[in-house]
């Protein structure tokens, strides 16, 4: 199931696939937050913050392509660390 399909299933109300997005991208986000952290705690709440505006995102059907969750992620998570 790719991005969209996910994204359609929790807009169609099936909340508990947001998980399926965790699970994808939670060690790739949690790697550029470490490097951008240089400790686990910090990364490890950067990691929060960022799908924490993921579900927002989705919640409010910002996110309509496949590589609007990878990069969204990856510029939230950016952020989050400054």
């Amino acid at each position: 199931m790719d991005d969209r399909d996910i994204i359609k299933n929790i807009l169609d109300g099936k909340k508990d696939d947001f998980g399926l997005l965790v699970k994808k991208y939670f060690d790739g986000v949690r790697r550029v937050c470490l490097s951008l952290c240089g400790n686990g705690f910090d990364a490890d709440d950067a990691t929060q913050e960022a799908f924490g505006a993921l579900r927002v995102m989705v919640n409010l059907n910002q996110i309509g392509e496949a590589a609007g969750v990878a990069a969204y992620l990856a510029v939230n998570g950016n952020k989050t660390v400054q």
